[in-house]
């Protein structure tokens, strides 16, 4: 059973209304401008992008360092507990002992982590304000 072809003998318009090879024209004319554009747009949205960059990432090494030093404090007032728990052992004629000690070294590795946690965030933040400034960027582009 031969079926019949609807689109036999239409004709493909191009862009300006006209048939066959002229719109494949103006559809290469349109890639090569594109093409030719890419890199002059791509280079200014990069341009663009670099101060809100340099900005974010500011922002999350103030953060980094804020972090450093609220847990230097902290370490700062274990250090003086300690030293405080200390001398009131030895006023009482007790010994010293080193519990002290470990609790200030415990104190500090915690500290330590909870800068690289800090640290770690700070950098996460940054590089998805970044990717976000770079979308916003390429949307209004």
């Amino acid at each position: 059973m031969a079926s019949k072809n609807p689109f036999k003998g239409a004709k493909i318009k191009g862009i300006k209304g006209k048939s066959g090879a002229s719109g494949a024209g103006a559809g290469f004319a349109v890639g090569l401008v594109v093409g030719l554009a890419a890199p002059i747009v791509i280079s200014a949205l990069a341009a663009a992008a670099r101060p809100a960059a340099l900005a974010a990432y500011k922002a999350g090494l103030r953060l980094y360092e804020k972090g450093r030093e609220t847990f230097a404090e902290i370490n700062e007032i274990v250090e003086d507990v300690v030293a405080e728990v200390r001398a009131d052992l030895q006023e009482d004629g007790g010994e010293t002992f080193d519990a002290g000690a470990d609790v200030l070294e415990e104190a500090s590795e915690m500290g330590e982590k909870a800068a690289t946690a800090v640290r770690e965030a700070a950098q996460k933040d940054v590089a998805s304000g970044v990717a976000g400034t770079v979308k916003d960027l390429k949307r209004s582009a």
